[in-house]
């Protein structure tokens, strides 16, 4: 009996290590605190198209964000190539990803997890299937002034 307490209790700390571990992603990530969306912005559609190229492929990530899943169709950006966490203009290049049909809660979500204003802008491009849709690229000086509507 007394070699199962210890075990339990190794048990019982990584149970409360991890716990924690994700209470402080849901904080930084999905709380509302420490963010707040930039002033003025508009959710005045019923519906969006986005295309995502990063991390936002992963089913089970958007499913954390926005709570369930929706409409997904693999799609191209043409005249852009991923470079790191972002997409930058290459007209020889297309970047693969995903075009997902998003209600305006959704975005609005999604835009909270980019930190939209902050980390990330967000504007309209065509893809390869001929639909626009909006795309987040990583903030840069030259970017500092982005669209958000």
């Amino acid at each position: 009996m007394k070699s199962i307490k210890p075990l339990l209790m190794a048990f019982v700390a990584a149970v409360l290590v991890t716990g924690f571990f994700w209470w402080l992603l849901w904080l930084r990530l999905l709380g509302p605190f420490g963010y707040s969306l930039p002033e003025g912005m508009q959710y005045q559609q019923h519906s969006y198209q986005l295309f995502v190229y990063g991390t936002l492929r992963n089913r089970w990530l958007r499913w954390v964000i926005i709570g369930q899943d929706v409409a997904v169709t693999a799609d191209g950006l043409p005249g852009f190539q991923k470079q790191g966490l972002t997409v930058v203009a290459n007209q020889a290049a297309v970047t693969s990803g995903l075009r997902l049909e998003v209600s305006a809660r959704q975005l609005q979500r999604l835009d909270r997890y980019e930190r939209l204003g902050q980390r990330y802008c967000r504007f309209k491009v065509s893809l390869l299937s001929g639909e626009s849709a909006w795309v987040y690229q990583r903030m840069t000086e030259e970017t500092a002034a982005c669209q958000l509507n």
